[in-house]
């Protein structure tokens, strides 16, 4: 339930940043966190932008963290500006019709928007 909540967070209207969704196995020395890491209860362990360290791994392995958002892409960032306008529109509605989805908050916007960038990179 927490990381639906952190992923909704995480979706405004100017988030531009792409990550992914690390396992904690998986997360290795120098990763770059896309969103603060909290525990169960809500407190933050780690912040935004932080570059990990084994000693923050083994602290959320304690904590019974599973997965973090990861930052991707520091180089060479995918935005909006790599792709034409038109481009990324198609993409966006190919999206929302083969979901069938009504896109009635910004929330959902930024969404598929998200998923349009991430099949305009493949």
């Amino acid at each position: 339930m927490l990381l639906c909540y952190i992923c909704i967070a995480s979706f405004n209207l100017t988030y531009r940043e792409m990550f992914k969704i690390v396992i904690i196995d998986e997360i290795e020395e120098g990763m770059v966190t896309a969103e603060p890491i909290l525990n169960k209860i809500g407190q933050m362990l780690i912040a935004k932008d932080t570059i990990l360290h084994s000693n923050q791994l083994k602290m959320l392995k304690l904590w019974g963290i599973k997965q973090v958002f990861i930052k991707v892409g520091q180089v060479g960032q995918t935005d909006t500006n790599n792709f034409d306008k038109t481009e990324l529109m198609k993409m966006k509605v190919e999206i929302v019709d083969k979901l069938g989805w009504e896109i009635n908050n910004p929330f959902l916007d930024e969404l598929i928007e998200l998923i349009a960038l991430s099949q305009l990179n493949t």
